[in-house]
């Protein structure tokens, strides 16, 4: 059994740890995921409450970050999970469009 799993390094609920109230959280290292600030430092206890307050309005954030997923994302995990046989490329293009149509 193959399991995959959907995360975007801007989604604070997934890396919300009381542990980073005294210890840098491994996500604040090189290379820090593309949609991670680069001006975000670890300071004891206050980097754990700004993830805090980070995931009370994660769901506000554009698609595709925090912790908004983006549809299509889900399609590119299908695809890779599944390995579809008899969908064409043009197929899962019109399912993207769809997709995205879907979330606007």
């Amino acid at each position: 059994m193959r399991f995959v799993y959907l995360q975007y390094a801007s989604d604070p609920i997934v890396f919300l740890d009381t542990k980073s109230m005294w210890r840098k959280p491994e996500w604040l290292n090189s290379p820090r995921g593309p949609d991670v600030a680069p001006e975000l430092r670890w300071i004891p206890v206050i980097t754990f409450l700004q993830t805090a307050y980070d995931a009370m309005t994660a769901t506000t954030t554009p698609d595709g970050t925090g912790h908004v997923y983006a549809a299509d994302h889900y399609l590119t995990a299908w695809q890779v999970m599944t390995e579809p046989q008899d969908w064409s490329d043009a197929e899962i293009e019109k399912l993207r469009s769809w997709l995205n149509e879907g979330m606007d």
